[in-house]
């Protein structure tokens, strides 16, 4: 150790607020091992401003690596070379191996230790370990995405090429252009995920069963299929089953078919976005999809929502009482059409016009039939004796709607009693 001196003491706290500052310290400082301790353990880094020396001693290399592995790069010899500094290295950062010795990046207990921090740093193992069969198909069986590192031979090798795909259909894209036209890896590989048939050949994109395969599983592998698939109405099924927005995909025909739409929208109500124009004017289609989602009405054209046999139709389904909203501004001012609404379902009142609800009638037959309407009707109406009885009468609750009758004995009573 150097003796203390004033230079000393200053660069020892230096390094020690900021380990960088050990670039700055005198040559002699630099192969201090307190000093260079003191600056490697505030910031590894700082291992490439020590001696060479001191760079390739076991204590100041684990200091850095254990703390950051890619200081394996500042690291000398020997201890470039020493095991356990370089899978200490590889433990806190895969990425290392780029650092290490070739002979070491071709040790498989070596690389496997830097895949276990970071998959991805096989691309740095020895390119004769990247081309063992053997050792790429095991790790390929837990990573098939890993076949974009392996050698070119082995993309060509069927076998490897296959525990790759079935493990990761994605892994499809690494494979030789001959394999990418193989029929048997190719349903493989879309059958883990039918977004890789974006990486089969042509001719298989137009193949039935493939397209079959990817669409079962993912319907975006419409997108991928040729033209002539797109317009199979089985293949196009079986896409919306899986992702309804593949619908944009399929042929004007078929966008335009009851059923394929009405299959879509069940997936997925937006796919009605991408459903044939004219469908949205057809009363039978979009009483169909209304069941399948009554929100689904506000897609329906408005020729088709001023009809009013049509929207109390669709109104009436189960749960579609509030689709009254997507009527048009004449029926929701018709006195009978909103009467007729009422009568199903009190609380349709608040999508009615101003005028209506104030409509003596249509109030009373609305709180008769759900008393909690009484908060959509017009102030005056709610004041009403009449009214404010039937909807008490429905409903105690409807009483904190009622203006000015909570001392009226009858109204109060009649609440406390439902």
């Amino acid at each position: 150790m150097a003796a203390d001196t004033p230079d000393r003491e200053q660069v020892l706290l230096d390094v020690q607020q900021n380990g960088l500052f050990l670039e700055h310290a005198a040559d002699e400082l630099r192969e201090d091992l307190e000093v260079v301790l003191a600056a490697v353990c505030q910031d590894p880094d700082a291992l490439q401003f020590a001696s060479d020396e001191l760079a390739g001693q076991k204590a100041v290399a684990m200091a850095a690596v254990a703390q950051d592995g890619s200081t394996l790069r500042f690291v000398a010899s020997p201890m470039l070379d020493d095991m356990e500094v370089v899978m200490t290295a590889l433990q806190q950062n895969g990425w290392a191996l780029e650092y290490a010795p070739e002979d070491l990046q071709a040790e498989p207990a070596v690389v496997l230790q830097a895949m276990a921090q970071d998959q991805t740093s096989i691309q740095h193992a020895a390119a004769e370990l990247r081309g063992d069969q053997a050792f790429m198909s095991t790790v390929l069986k837990s990573n098939g995405l890993l076949l974009e590192y392996a050698t070119q031979a082995l993309c060509h090798d069927r076998d490897v090429v296959a525990t790759a795909v079935q493990q990761n259909g994605w892994a499809l894209e690494a494979a030789s252009e001959e394999l990418r036209d193989d029929r048997e890896v190719v349903i493989a590989a879309v059958s883990k995920d039918g977004a890789a048939l974006q990486f089969a050949s042509e001719a298989l994109r137009a193949d039935a069963e493939v397209v079959q395969a990817a669409s079962s599983n993912n319907g975006w592998a419409l997108t991928y299929c040729s033209e002539a698939l797109r317009a199979d109405r089985q293949l196009v099924l079986a896409a919306v089953r899986q992702s309804g927005l593949a619908l944009q995909h399929a042929s004007e025909a078929l966008r335009g078919d009851h059923q394929v739409v009405l299959t879509a929208v069940r997936q997925c109500s937006e796919a009605i976005d991408f459903a044939d124009p004219a469908l949205l004017g057809e009363e039978d289609f979009m009483l169909s999809a209304t069941m399948v989602n009554p929100k689904l009405l506000r897609h329906a054209t408005e020729d088709l929502r001023s009809r009013e046999h049509f929207m109390l139709t669709a109104c009436y389904q189960p749960h579609a009482a509030d689709s009254v909203q997507y009527a048009s501004e004449a029926l929701l001012s018709n006195g009978e059409f909103i009467m007729a609404l009422v009568h199903h379902s009190g609380c349709c009142l608040r999508f009615a016009s101003e005028e209506l609800r104030a409509d003596h009638g249509i109030v009373l037959a609305a709180v008769q039939q759900n008393g909690l309407a009484l908060k959509h009707a017009a102030e005056v109406l709610r004041g009403d004796r009449t009214i404010a009885l039937a909807a008490v009468k429905q409903t105690g609750q409807a009483l904190k709607y009622v203006i000015g009758l909570h001392g009226d004995a009858e109204v109060v009573s009649a609440a406390e009693s439902t």
